[in-house]
């Protein structure tokens, strides 16, 4: 995605893996989510208005299935972080998922690993 919008790169990746799961048919889901602007923007009429990806993830928030969207720390999701901006930072709007880590990104996922045992 062009121009390094943080937000909607959170907002399509939400929106991606909420996807996934259902396809998966998960249907009792827990998202944690470090980003206060999206869940902000999740919650405000006039915002899914104006950026139609958001409509999308309310429109799937009510399927019928129980799905949790918990605030959490940025400092929790350091993994994810580092994926949302490379993401926004990536200029291309091309969807793809990845069948090993980057070695940048191995080495947070090895520090979340480390800090919840």
């Amino acid at each position: 995605m062009e121009g390094g919008n943080v937000l909607l790169s959170e907002a399509y990746a939400l929106k991606h893996g909420l996807a996934l799961v259902w396809e998966q048919g998960y249907r009792d889901v827990i998202c944690n989510i470090d980003c206060g602007e999206l869940l902000r923007s999740l919650e405000d009429e006039e915002s899914r208005r104006f950026l139609p990806i958001l409509a999308e993830i309310s429109d799937f928030i009510n399927r019928d299935w129980r799905i949790s969207l918990v605030p959490i720390s940025r400092d929790c999701n350091a993994p994810a972080d580092w994926l949302a901006k490379k993401g926004a930072t990536t200029p291309t709007s091309t969807f793809s998922l990845l069948e090993e880590p980057p070695s940048e990104l191995e080495i947070l996922l090895l520090r979340d690993r480390l800090a919840v045992v």
